[in-house]
């Protein structure tokens, strides 16, 4: 199925200052961009206009939010490759591997449910 969500690579724009709040919008980077869109794609903002978070934590969640498309690919890559890798791996009960197998189990299961999270809507 076609993905729902903007592809990436995304960006952030730089601070919107008003006042000690400040304001980032996220998304694909665009050169044809106005005043308006501040030269991307906005896909979300990142703001703390009603000053509860500091200016400091605005700009993490503004590149939080930017690197998202791809922390996605990263995992999708990470589910393959513990998907591959888990039947190679010995019994959970041989030493020599100290529960790896079932530790990239653990990890495969969550890898999977946070991928199923971000894309329920879009596979």
């Amino acid at each position: 199925m076609k993905q729902a969500h903007t592809s990436g690579p995304w960006t952030f724009t730089d601070s919107i200052n008003n006042k000690n709040r400040v304001t980032y919008y996220i998304g694909k980077p665009t050169t044809t961009g106005s005043a308006t869109d501040h030269c991307v794609e906005p896909v979300g903002l990142a703001s703390n206009s009603r000053l509860s978070l500091s200016n400091e934590e605005c700009l993490a969640n503004a590149r939080l939010m930017a690197a998202a498309p791809e922390m996605l690919a990263a995992l999708k890559g990470a589910q393959s490759a513990l998907r591959k890798a888990l039947p190679l791996i010995e019994c959970p009960d041989d030493l020599t591997h100290n529960g790896t197998q079932t530790y990239c189990g653990e990890w495969l299961d969550e890898i999977t449910e946070v991928i199923s999270k971000a894309t329920e809507a879009s596979e």
